[in-house]
């Protein structure tokens, strides 16, 4: 099964370039700038004629928290009360209550997942242990048989994924009882696993001033144009639709190289202590700037690594699970029907997470 992506559709309008360069410009003015920096601006941002490789990897339900995301109120929630009647059914009832309550919880998201404790060889670690059938008998696939056939490794260095990034007590925090909490599902929701393969020509353009301290503060305040080309990003997605919604969140990146086998000798935590998701893998800057001296040129480099890594970090924070960006279609359908009965139009503010 395949799918056509009509790439140029995005690039026709130039309205999601600007939205973009406008989160991107929001996101840096929010940054604690070193001395050196001031009046940091995204000024430009083109997502490029090239699109991405997506191949579908796997094609299921979407995971719960997608589901609470688009929950306006708690869902499904069933209070405890106790009875005090002598009805026999009641009675029955508040057992089964009790029998419910004192089932194990279930992680929203590692149910199904826990075979992901693996290690570079596929084998599972023994310290993987299954959870309680999930309700209304929704049934997902391991992520082990998703990521490990296709050739989804882990790799050594900080910038790789920790083995253990969808192991189910790292979302242990985030259990809930089976009783207390029932995302409503419908038949068309769908989520995909796919690898996400880009090497296009997108690119942006920066603006900053670059300030010398010496002899007195701010005494030299040069501006420097950063052109950000030949991003490279190489990783496994998810992406979810449900409720007129569309999810995506990057779950781990995908290592390329030749690794070293898995050492069993190696503590788990070897892996887990390092950074879990880049995302970008590459990144090319060049700066536009004058005739200048030689000192000056050695805190341009200091300024492009500066922005390399909160470049890095901005995405991190804002696509690797377990945060995710939603595009919310309930707005188009909205602008549809007040065109069509202006009279009965009415401004609707959606808030999302």
């Amino acid at each position: 099964m395949s799918f056509d992506i009509k790439w140029e559709n995005l690039t026709v309008d130039n309205t999601i370039n600007e939205s973009i360069q406008s989160f991107l410009d929001e996101q840096f003015k929010k940054l604690s700038l070193p001395s050196y920096i001031s009046n940091l601006s995204v000024t430009d941002f083109q997502l490029g004629e090239i699109p991405p490789e997506i191949t579908i990897r796997h094609i299921g339900d979407p995971f719960d928290e997608f589901y609470e995301d688009t929950t306006d109120s708690p869902e499904t929630e069933q209070p405890k009360e106790e009875y005090t009647g002598d009805d026999d059914d009641d009675d029955d009832d508040d057992e089964d209550d009790e029998s419910d309550d004192d089932g194990p919880g279930l992680s929203t998201i590692s149910e199904g997942i826990h075979l992901l404790n693996f290690n570079r060889t596929g084998s599972p670690l023994p310290d993987a242990t299954p959870l309680s059938p999930r309700p209304m008998n929704r049934s997902r696939d391991s992520f082990q048989s998703i990521l490990h056939p296709f050739g989804v490794n882990i790799g050594p260095t900080g910038s790789e994924t920790p083995t253990n990034l969808l192991n189910q007590s790292y979302f242990s925090s985030r259990r809930v009882s089976i009783k207390q909490k029932q995302p409503l599902y419908d038949e068309n929701d769908i989520q995909l696993i796919v690898e996400f393969n880009y090497k296009g020509n997108l690119h942006m353009n920066i603006l900053v001033n670059l300030l010398v301290n010496y002899p007195s503060p701010n005494f030299i305040s040069l501006p420097i144009k950063l052109h950000i080309t030949d991003i490279e990003i190489h990783s496994i997605a998810t992406i979810a639709y449900l409720k007129k919604a569309v999810f995506l969140s990057f779950l781990c990146d995908v290592n390329d190289e030749t690794i070293p086998e898995f050492n069993n000798s190696q503590s788990i935590e070897y892996y887990t202590k390092n950074n879990p998701i880049d995302i970008i893998k590459k990144i090319k800057i060049e700066s536009e700037i004058g005739e200048v001296e030689s000192n000056i040129l050695r805190n341009v480099g200091k300024v492009e690594r500066f922005l390399v890594e909160q470049l890095r970090n901005i995405l991190r924070e804002e696509l690797a699970w377990p945060s995710w960006i939603c595009l919310d279609m309930n707005d188009d359908d909205e602008e549809e029907e007040e065109e069509e009965n202006p009279s009965e139009s009415s401004s609707t503010t959606h808030v999302g997470s």
